[in-house]
């Protein structure tokens, strides 16, 4: 995600050439790349992040430690990760697509997949900065592995791409 406040690109986990879940931060700013030493929230692939401007900080949500899907969200300051702990989250899911809304200002979390054999998923959420809640927005459709933006100028979140199980 980027951190538009310390103008870094942040990078967590993700998955080695030998498909081997990673627990490891980087940060890119000018140029370079760097990885943190702090702890983070332990190995995992396919967690979405977004920035949050209200809490000032990347919030990462999901994703597959090994074939173990999680709910689990997290937070990033730049000096480390903090774990939240909502009294209400969304179901475990990995790829999910994850945007600011600046008209809600809360983080909006857009479908994923989960299970094994994965079940696609529709649902969205919305992230307040203590908890989640579920939102009623339309059908869409089940989809993962997208990409969400806010566009500004029309005042609406775009998902592009993605795999619905069949396209």
């Amino acid at each position: 995600g980027y951190d538009p406040a310390r103008q870094v690109v942040v990078l967590f986990g993700g998955r080695s050439g030998s498909s081997t879940d990673l627990s490891e931060t980087w940060e890119y700013s000018a140029g370079v790349w760097s990885q943190m030493s702090f702890v983070g929230p332990g190995i995992r692939s396919f967690a979405g992040m977004v920035y949050d401007p209200i809490g000032a900080e990347l919030l990462m949500f999901g994703g597959l430690s090994g074939a173990t899907d999680l709910n689990e969200t997290w937070v990033y300051s730049g000096s480390g990760w903090t774990r939240r702990q909502p009294t209400s989250s969304p179901p475990v899911r990995h790829a999910a697509g994850l945007v600011w809304d600046p008209t809600r200002q809360r983080v909006l979390a857009f479908g994923g997949a989960a299970g094994n054999p994965e079940v696609y998923l529709s649902d969205t959420w919305a992230w307040d900065g203590a908890n989640w809640a579920p939102l009623s927005v339309g059908a869409v459709g089940p989809i993962w592995i997208h990409q969400a933006a806010h566009d500004s100028a029309r005042n609406v979140t775009v998902f592009y791409g993605g795999f619905s199980g069949s396209s």
